[in-house]
């Protein structure tokens, strides 16, 4: 009898033992669970803050990317009236038109120089991953190589600036540039003064004419293999961040 009140007394203590057991396994899942919980809350207002900073750094990327657009192209139309009057063969001695002609086209170096402070800051922390959409989070991914491309372009429509200038700086008038663009007064802080020579000569050199063609070609394909791209990824990438953001 005594054995079986032993007996009965053992399975109750280890019921409430097990029950405790359970209980607390319980408590520790709830906890982890709210505790993934609070953190996914918490890591989506993350996002959210950060997509909000894209959105704005890719707009204002855009703004820019037109405006470096725009300047590109005065450029082109520039160079291409300098070509224009090389072509003709005829006398020419609008040296005012033609100061401000070479200022106008080669005196502006197209950059893009894009905001990219956020996109950094999320691929530092890996906040990029935290974005759902696979898509948005391949172009985010891949922007920074873009750019490096975008730069190799640049870089060689500068060269070619170069040349171009390296021709007047030894054949014509940097000063009577200077006056027509307003670097002289504006810039250098001086008065005006009429050149001792001029650029009409630098008409006559084929290989300005060979670098004016060559600016005019690579600022034409510029455009066309690099902004023009990057403008309609630009409006891909505003286009996902704005479905993302609640």
């Amino acid at each position: 009898m005594k054995e079986k009140e032993n007996k009965s007394r053992f399975f109750s203590y280890l019921k409430y033992a097990v029950g405790e057991i359970l209980l607390v396994v319980i408590g520790i899942i709830l906890a982890l669970g709210i505790g993934k919980y609070n953190e996914k809350i918490k890591t989506a207002k993350k996002t959210q803050v950060y997509l909000n900073g894209l959105k704005l750094e890719f707009e204002n990327n855009l703004q820019i990317l037109d405006f470096t657009i725009s300047k590109n192209r005065d450029n082109i139309n520039s160079a291409k009236k300098i070509a224009e009057i090389i072509a003709k063969q005829q006398p020419y001695n609008n040296e005012k038109e033609l100061a401000m002609l070479i200022g106008s086209s080669l005196g502006y170096s197209p950059v893009f120089k894009s905001e990219n402070s956020i996109l950094i800051e999320m691929l530092n922390s890996g906040a990029l991953n935290d974005i759902s959409n696979l898509e948005l989070r391949k172009r985010l991914a891949s922007w920074s190589r873009k750019i490096d491309n975008l730069r190799f372009q640049e870089e060689l429509l500068h060269k070619n600036q170069r040349e171009a200038f390296n021709i007047i700086r030894k054949y014509g008038s940097l000063r009577s540039i200077f006056n027509e663009i307003g670097v002289t007064e504006n810039l250098i802080g001086i008065s005006k003064s009429k050149p001792d020579t001029n650029n009409l000569e630098v008409l006559q050199k084929s290989q300005f004419d060979n670098e004016i063609l060559l600016f005019i070609t690579t600022s034409k394909v510029l455009e066309s293999s690099q902004y023009e791209p990057l403008k309609k990824e630009i409006e891909a990438i505003i286009k996902l961040v704005k479905t993302e953001i609640n």
